[in-house]
């Protein structure tokens, strides 16, 4: 027989109140220059709302993106997600290698930046070598060289590699000059003319310029006398006149002609001719 309790009610669940939180899980935290997938780790069973009700959210790029949620008993509850280690960019790097040619040790120097990750190393090769890692490198030895160079960041990302030319000549022109007359005889105070015959050469960087530079006398002429005529300092003049003039002294009158060549890497050499004008034959 049942015996019906006046008063009496029947037991109710608790009410759930309490938000659900969670968590999230990335596919990497480290630099990349791969997509992150993120994962919303809640702390009891829930139902996405947003994201098509997915729990994964991929990242392509940098930013962040908010998972909203509710619990069996309707309960809301968010997490955010952010990332900020992706990184598909490459480095950048430059140089400070010189142009055109130089006669002196070339140190060039490497200036690699990355915006995001950093950078790992900068490497190079030299003349298609072995690659090597610094941030310089010095050349020394003449000739043309070929100066490859790329950086590598933290996230993996490649520079497209980059290739200067360092022109290194240290070695003077060659520089002969020959003259059709080195006596001028007899001494008779009048103009002869004279020609250079001027040859020049230079193995690496080539010839830039050659001129004659300067013709000295031994002695200088007075305000009546002009001992070096038709010539053009500074210009490749090969055909002027000298005074065949007697000396002062018993000594010679001389002549010191000079040229000068300069290659294209600064280098210059000078080559000094004389001509003279004996004092007398005699004996000769």
């Amino acid at each position: 027989m049942e015996v019906a309790i006046k008063g009496a009610t029947a037991p109710t669940e608790p009410t759930d109140t309490v938000a659900p939180t969670a968590t999230i899980s990335y596919s990497d935290v480290n630099p990349t220059n791969k997509d992150v997938i993120v994962t919303v780790i809640p702390s009891e069973p829930v139902s996405v709302t947003n994201n098509n009700g997915l729990d994964q959210y991929t990242f392509s790029q940098n930013g962040s993106f908010t998972f909203t949620f509710e619990d069996a008993a309707g309960n809301a509850g968010s997490v955010v997600a952010i990332v900020n280690n992706i990184d598909k960019n490459a480095p950048v790097t430059t140089d400070d290698a010189p142009n055109g040619w130089v006669n002196k040790d070339v140190t060039v120097n490497f200036k690699a930046s990355d915006k995001d990750s950093g950078i790992v190393a900068t490497y190079y090769t030299i003349d298609n070598g072995a690659p090597q890692t610094g941030e310089s490198v010095t050349f020394t030895s003449e000739g043309i060289h070929s100066l490859t160079y790329w950086s590598v960041d933290n996230a993996g990302n490649v520079e497209e590699k980059k290739t200067v030319s360092i022109y290194l000549d240290n070695t003077a022109p060659s520089l002969q000059v020959e003259l059709d007359q080195t006596i001028l005889w007899a001494a008779n105070n009048k103009p002869v003319s004279v020609t250079a015959v001027v040859d020049s050469s230079d193995r690496l960087s080539g010839i830039d310029s050659v001129v004659l530079s300067s013709i000295i006398p031994s002695e200088l002429d007075d305000a009546s006398e002009q001992l070096v005529g038709d010539a053009v300092l500074g210009a490749l003049d090969k055909r002027f006149t000298l005074l065949a003039k007697k000396a002062n002294n018993k000594a010679d009158l001389t002549y010191s002609i000079t040229y000068t060549a300069i290659d294209k890497a600064g280098n210059q050499t000078d080559t000094t001719v004389m001509v003279r004008v004996p004092h007398n034959m005699s004996g000769r």
